[in-house]
């Protein structure tokens, strides 16, 4: 289907209805005349012909009454795709995807031949908690709740492999667990039969001391090593493009990786230990066809660096889970997971494996959620955990709806964790098999979205593979100018985020930002390892020493079981790695690829019309001056408060049109607004707009002049006469609500 020749040594080519039958069930006689079974659906169609596409679309264009067909009818999304306004069975042919069952081939339609019948999706909710003691709390609560995975993330300390005393406050407990030894993991996960509830671990650039940490925690339990199921997921490219750089040198991170997974092939445990995640880019603006690019790129990044260190390239696939976040188009994510098995397959095949696709876990996007009208963040969350469902994942978050505005409260995470199950047992999507299968939509998106997301793996690989291509910032730039065109489209309102800047609540309270006490978290984990560290018997800590003097030397023949040795008789996380990686040096740098999310200027917009609040004891005002009866204003007063509203603004809309510009300016001086705006018609604008705007200068000096429209012959008549600013569709809200804030805030 596609053509690839990858960089590096592995090239290769990668190239019932049934028809209801005639019968009397009403006990009359019925003749014994033979009668065709496909009768009834030949007089279907006969009754209803299938008319060709182009009679189709010649009425549509007659209907469009001259406006280009192609402007009007067809959609071009974020990916590049032009979706067009109807598919057929032809689409569905020329997209030329692989005619297969779920679950076979490449998997395209469902992991499995049975979909979610033999294998359910998990509901695998995060838990972004500092202390194993919170998390311990809440795991036990969610799991007779509903909860059947859990995921974990680990603050930046623990990433780094720094104990928390030795690390910086802002370092410890931000964004995950901190977790030094084998006690704190113990504590997080008491109570929790870890061989049956699935532990999803986000383990940062490596995952051989968590390993060491996970066995040796899971041995003092007395649990059975070779039961335990979940993963401890290594993803350094992941974490370079958050952080800026690799703390040690890729090479030695790839050793690293390299020796998890022959220890856990050895040992024949079932824990997975690469992740590869497209979450970060996804979460800062990246389009579904990056996305699948960058999976496959680092896909054949990793098979490359450890195949070339002796391993089977089966063993590598069979230790991948790969990790996505899910934005609110909901047929393009339906087509994003299913393509994503596709190219995948692809992959596999030319590397020369048949190592079915690796499970695949979806989060609800935080990019596409906003502090403003939270609870809107409920119903976002919900259609993409639909589509994710859909698509055929294997495991999914859903968010809470206040999650962006800190730590989620527990009434949040029950109602998000409930949105899944409600899905389930409620919506049953889990009884169809492959339920987007045979839409010709779908099937023609997800072929189109994998041969684009293809030839961008290709350009990649063109340029060095992903670590060159991270390295010279190509991956960051294309997020970036998309980032910076999708906020654009936003400001301009060309798309809509109910809440943010269309449909506001002009009533909404400001969004309280819980921020978690780093300095607080900071200290009671220093002094609980200190502690730690002077308890024990002497004997132990010459053991402890001996054990890490043989790794730091290299000397013990088996390095993973030294390291799991020495955890086991009491050193921390941060002794260990001290261990490992003395005297490597620095990793690579790539240029970081920021968090942000989508709304946070309408965010910062409404804050500061809030700050304005505070200081002048009311909020910005725009008083709407409107002239003549409502056939004239109304449609412009409507946008213009909508347009005010999404930036914080109080609007005063007068209950009548005023028959005079004298009769709106006495009003508007009696308003004492911030800005007043002009709404009327382009017809009517000559002759009302001079003396309105003249009027609006006196009595208020210093007060903009806006006018609701931009009729392009009359603007600069307009400018002589006084407006400042004309609002319309398209315009900038964020750009000039800003700059009327910022005169409003000076008068």
């Amino acid at each position: 289907m596609f053509d690839c020749n990858p960089a590096g040594k592995n090239r290769r080519k990668i190239v019932d209805c049934r028809p209801f039958k005639n019968g009397d069930k009403s006990g009359n006689n019925m003749s014994s005349t033979h009668h065709d079974p496909s009768e009834p659906l030949k007089r279907l169609q006969a009754d209803f012909p299938v008319r060709p596409y182009a009679d189709w679309k010649l009425t549509a264009e007659k209907d469009l009454k001259g406006a280009p067909f192609d402007k009007k009818l067809i959609t071009k999304t974020p990916e590049g795709i032009d979706l067009q306004p109807l598919y057929t069975a032809e689409n569905s042919r020329q997209a030329a995807t692989a005619e297969e069952n779920p679950g076979t081939g490449s998997c395209y339609r469902s992991r499995h031949a049975s979909g979610y019948h033999g294998a359910p999706w998990a509901v695998a909710q995060e838990f972004p908690f500092a202390l194993a003691e919170d998390i311990r709390d809440r795991v036990q609560n969610e799991l007779s709740r509903g909860l059947s995975a859990i995921t974990l993330g680990l603050d930046e300390a623990t990433g780094l492999g720094i104990d928390a005393d030795y690390a910086r406050p802002g370092q410890v407990g931000t964004d995950g667990l901190s977790l030094s030894g084998i006690r704190s993991v113990n504590r997080a996960l008491e109570g929790v039969d870890t061989t049956e509830v699935p532990v999803f671990v986000r383990a940062g650039f490596s995952s051989l001391p968590l390993l060491s940490l996970w066995i040796a925690a899971a041995k003092t339990r007395g649990t059975d090593v070779h039961k335990l199921s979940g993963s401890l997921e290594a993803d350094p490219f992941e974490w370079m493009v958050r952080k800026g750089s690799l703390p040690i040198p890729a090479d030695r991170v790839f050793d690293e990786m390299a020796e998890t997974l022959r220890f856990t092939q050895s040992q024949s445990l079932h824990l997975k230990t690469i992740g590869i995640s497209s979450v970060h880019y996804q979460e800062t603006g990246a389009s579904a066809v990056q996305e699948l690019a960058f999976i496959l790129a680092t896909g054949a990044a990793y098979l490359r660096e450890l195949t070339s260190r002796g391993l089977p390239v089966d063993t590598v696939l069979s230790s991948i889970r790969i990790s996505t976040a899910t934005g609110p188009h909901f047929f393009t994510e339906v087509a994003k997971y299913r393509a994503l098995r596709l190219l995948w397959t692809q992959l596999a095949t030319a590397f020369g494996s048949t190592v079915p696709v690796p499970p695949v876990h979806a989060r609800t996007s935080t990019y596409y959620q906003s502090t403003l009208d939270a609870h809107t963040n409920l119903l976002r969350v919900a259609t993409m955990a639909f589509s994710a469902i859909a698509g055929g994942v294997q495991s999914i978050h859903t968010s809470a709806y206040d999650e962006i505005a800190g730590t989620p409260s527990d009434f949040s995470r029950r109602i998000a964790r409930n949105t899944q199950i409600i899905l389930k047992e409620e919506a049953h999507l889990d009884q169809v098999i492959d339920p987007a299968g045979g839409s010709f939509y779908v099937e023609t998106l997800t072929a189109e979205l994998a041969q684009a997301a293809w030839n961008l793996f290709r350009d990649i690989e063109r340029k060095g593979g992903m670590l060159q291509a991270l390295t010279d910032g190509f991956p960051q730039t294309l997020v970036n100018d998309l980032h910076a065109s999708r906020t654009s489209d936003l400001a301009k309102r060309k798309t809509i985020m109910v809440g943010v800047n269309q449909y506001c609540n002009p009533k909404e309270e400001r969004a309280v930002i819980y921020q978690s006490d780093a300095e607080t978290i900071h200290r009671v984990r220093s002094e609980y390892l200190q502690k730690y560290r002077v308890s024990g018997a002497q004997e132990k800590h010459i053991r402890v020493l001996e054990l890490l003097g043989s790794i730091s030397n290299r000397t013990a023949s088996d390095l993973t079981a030294a390291c799991i040795g020495a955890v086991s008789e009491g050193a921390t996380l941060g002794e260990l790695c001290k261990a490992l990686r003395q005297g490597t040096g620095e990793g690579p740098k790539v240029p970081v690829l920021a968090g942000r999310r989508l709304a946070e200027a309408f965010e910062k917009l409404r804050a500061d019309s809030f700050a304005h609040a505070d200081r002048h004891g009311t909020p910005p005002t725009v008083f709407l001056a409107i002239l003549g009866d409502a056939s004239q204003f109304k449609a412009r007063a409507d946008f213009s408060r909508g347009f005010f509203e999404t930036g914080g603004f109080r609007v005063v809309y007068p209950p009548a049109g005023f028959a005079t510009p004298e009769e709106a300016v006495k009003a508007a001086a009696e308003s004492r607004p911030g800005a007043v705006v002009i709404c009327s018609t382009d017809e009517t604008y000559p002759e009302l707009v001079p003396p309105l705007a003249a009027g609006m200068k006196k009595v208020l000096p210093g007060v903009p002049v806006v006018l609701a429209g931009f009729p392009k012959d009359q603007v600069e008549a307009h400018k002589a006469s006084g407006v400042d600013e004309f609002i319309f569709l398209g315009a900038d809200v964020i750009q000039i609500a800003n700059r009327l804030l910022s005169r409003i805030s000076k008068g």
